[in-house]
């Protein structure tokens, strides 16, 4: 027993890092209600030294998504990003018409008639919803300013009860390695604890143990 302890004790200061590469920004932001030709705007200051910005989050593209009739200026709809004014932007179709949808995750799961599991509304007569959970498995931006301006937007969509999206599991960090963040918004380069203080709370009960042993 007591040489179990010691190995458990010799397991967990091996496997700590004292120094995190990367910090949270956002953790879980939600916008469940439909949404247009809308922005959504999430800005953040006094951001630490950084070398990426690490972006996750699950994308509802709801209800009919198939643009206003051929030959119109807004024949698409549009859904995109943009960090500190850089945008990225895809045509979305519901149907996915290889001929309008440049979407870059071939992920999503629609559901067709019973949207009831989901969060959001959708409101046609027959509803639908693309879901997109960890749209496209994350992005990875270059950046290494002190602010940091987020934006959500879609473009040429039709009225709320025909066309509407709706975000949600947003998570943010910035980072100095090119490593993503997991489908659950993890760091995965900063190691569990990675903290001084947390490591000496583990620590301290396996030390106790390990002296009550030897008695």
């Amino acid at each position: 027993m007591r040489k179990l302890m010691l190995r458990m004790a010799s397991v967990a200061l091996l496997g700590a890092s004292f120094m995190a590469n990367a910090d949270w920004v956002e953790r879980g932001f939600d916008h469940f209600e439909n949404l247009g030709n809308d922005t959504i705007t999430l800005t953040y200051g006094d951001l630490g030294a950084h070398e990426y910005v690490k972006l996750n989050w699950d994308l509802f593209i709801i209800d009919t998504w198939d643009g206003y009739e051929d030959g119109s200026s807004n024949a698409t709809d549009f859904w995109g990003f943009g960090v500190d004014g850089n945008e990225y932007v895809w045509s979305f179709q519901a149907s996915a018409n290889v001929s309008r949808d440049n979407n870059p995750d071939r992920t999503g799961v629609r559901y067709y008639g019973d949207v009831s599991s989901l969060p959001v509304t959708a409101y046609r007569t027959i509803p639908m919803v693309m879901y997109y959970e960890n749209y496209n498995d994350g992005w990875i931006i270059p950046h290494t300013g002190e602010s940091l301006t987020i934006t959500f937007f879609a473009r040429g969509l039709q009225s709320l009860h025909d066309e509407s999206w709706a975000i949600s599991d947003v998570f943010i960090a910035t980072g100095n390695s090119e490593i993503a963040l997991n489908e659950i918004g993890n760091l995965q380069d900063v190691s569990t604890p990675g903290n001084p203080l947390v490591m000496a709370g583990l620590l301290f009960p396996i030390l106790y143990l390990i002296r009550k042993t030897k008695k």
